[in-house]
């Protein structure tokens, strides 16, 4: 294969892959739009979960303080609550205030994966505009191999006339395109490394929200312990 047909060849493939490439980073951003109004309605959610837990944690205490109060006005003969009651709301307020408890820890776990997954979704926002890059440079690089193609072509045509001046100035223009395309190559080699660091730190904040979702799921196991207690 001849390096015309070879450059031809390349610029045809980068040209078609650049086109695929901005399709795609179009739909990652989109779908980073969606991932970013999902997980701030989660984090709303999150937030309204993080004020019930805390109210009905408050109510526990109270009602325990309570039921305490009346125990102590009991041993003291100031007022009379029957003795198997007394145990049972006793019992009932040590359970919901540990049911609060955790109720509250799990809260805070579930708001605190609700920011990393808005944190993800910005990310791969970000992720898209970086692939669009990638796209756009990729693009302009089948443009400038094609350039060196036409060149080299011309070239070609000016050697066969031996007039030394064409041939000259032919020979400058493709040295010069050749110049570009291979340059426009670094280019997109440098864009495609900041795709990798990209999704690198995407990787990197999604290894934290599996940390975070271990910890839902050792609290939400306490949970249920004290359930079947």
């Amino acid at each position: 294969m001849s390096e015309i047909e070879k450059v031809r060849n390349a610029a045809e493939e980068n040209l078609k892959i650049a086109a695929e490439e901005m399709s795609q980073a179009k739909t990652i951003e989109t779908l980073a739009k969606i991932e970013i109004d999902q997980a701030k309605a989660r984090e709303k959610l999150r937030d309204i979960e993080n004020d019930l837990a805390k109210t009905k944690e408050e109510l526990a205490e109270k009602t325990r303080k309570l039921v305490e109060r009346k125990i102590q006005l009991k041993e003291k003969g100031t007022l009379d609550f029957l003795e198997d009651v007394l145990e049972s709301d006793k019992k009932e307020a040590v359970y919901e205030e540990r049911m609060a408890e955790v109720e509250v820890e799990l809260a805070e776990i579930n708001k605190a994966l609700a920011e990393k997954e808005v944190e993800i979704a910005k990310e791969k926002q970000k992720l898209a505009k970086e692939k669009m890059d990638v796209a756009k440079e990729r693009e302009k690089l089948g443009k400038k191999q094609l350039d060196y193609v036409k060149a080299l072509e011309n070239l070609i045509a000016k050697q066969s006339e031996q007039i030394a001046e064409k041939i000259q100035a032919a020979q400058e223009k493709t040295n010069k395109t050749k110049q570009d395309y291979l340059k426009q190559e670094k280019q997109v080699l440098d864009e495609i490394k900041d795709v990798h660091k990209k999704q690198k730190k995407i990787w990197q904040i999604e290894n934290g929200l599996a940390d975070l979702r271990q910890k839902l799921s050792e609290k939400l196991s306490e949970l249920e312990k004290i359930r079947i207690a």
